[in-house]
């Protein structure tokens, strides 16, 4: 299968982001950070809260955003922010791409970019 430009470049954005969670929980490992999405749970609950609840992160952050209340804190209201644009030029950057690996990057990288803000702070403590 032969990428195009355009599958490069988001593959090389997924691979990016997923690679700051990484090196972040080897950090947790060794003990200069606190905590990590990929230490603190059980390994498939990492990715449930990667990927899945991510979404519904953003969901809750636009909510908290139009009612100007910032209980996460302001990282979870940049990130969403951030998500939700990545979402909409997403939209307009994978036009004309089969309908499956189109998913996946709008899928993923928004869902990435949100889980940002799990540098910071996990959403589940």
């Amino acid at each position: 299968m032969e990428l195009t430009k355009r599958d490069n470049i988001l593959v090389s954005i997924i691979s990016c982001l997923f690679f700051v969670h990484v090196i972040h929980g080897m950090l947790d490992q060794l003990g200069v950070v606190d905590h990590t999405v990929f230490t603190d749970y059980w390994l498939p609950v990492s990715f449930f809260v990667l990927f899945v609840w991510s979404w519904c992160i953003m969901i809750l952050g636009a909510i908290e955003i139009v009612s100007g209340q910032f209980s996460w804190g302001m990282s979870y209201a940049f990130f969403c922010i951030i998500a939700w644009i990545s979402l909409f030029i997403l939209i307009k950057y994978t036009t004309g791409m089969k309908i499956v690996p189109r998913i996946a990057y709008l899928y993923l990288i928004p869902a990435l970019v949100m889980s940002l803000a799990y540098l910071q702070r996990i959403p589940l403590h």
